[in-house]
């Protein structure tokens, strides 16, 4: 097992420091990270990964990309946050944020008060697609993970908003 995630780290870094997809295009420059998944076999019709044939799907990203405060590069198992300040400090990071504003710009709207709720809604949902795994194993209510979550993105991007 750790012969396989030496592998991922190594593989992640490389992406990171250069995009060999992007590369194919004539691209070049920083790459995000890995998207590694069981496949397909069209000739038994059936998903190839799991011990019970399921299909599995996971990231790993290098440190510039990292949404979320992690012990290690590629993770098994999800650091466990024993409290609300661990578990916002552990998802609700800068890079996190400023991806927030980056997507408010996608959608043409400006950096202001009047655009809060659309950040947070973008924090919050992509807190839920991203760290499912994180927020479940918290053992926090949902209410207060939220709750904890809005409350830091709010006041980080209000010292941003004009």
């Amino acid at each position: 097992m750790e012969k396989s995630v030496s592998i991922l780290e190594r593989w992640t870094k490389q992406v990171e420091e250069e995009c060999p997809f992007a590369k194919t295009f004539g691209i070049t420059g920083l790459g995000e990270g890995l998207v590694w998944c069981s496949h397909y076999d069209n000739r038994t019709k059936t998903f190839c990964g799991g011990n019970d044939g399921d299909p599995w799907m996971f990231k790993t990203k290098g440190e510039k990309h990292k949404n979320v405060k992690e012990s290690k590069l590629v993770q098994l198992q999800p650091d466990v946050v024993n409290n609300i300040a661990e578990l916002v400090a552990s998802v609700v990071t800068e890079q996190r944020l400023k991806q927030g504003l980056e997507k408010l710009n996608e959608k043409g709207l400006d950096i202001s008060k009047k655009n809060t709720p659309t950040f947070l809604n973008w924090i919050q949902e992509d807190i839920r697609r991203e760290n499912k795994d994180i927020l479940e194993a918290s053992g926090l209510t949902e209410k207060d993970q939220l709750v904890g979550i809005q409350k830091a993105a709010r006041e980080w991007y209000l010292k941003v908003a004009k």
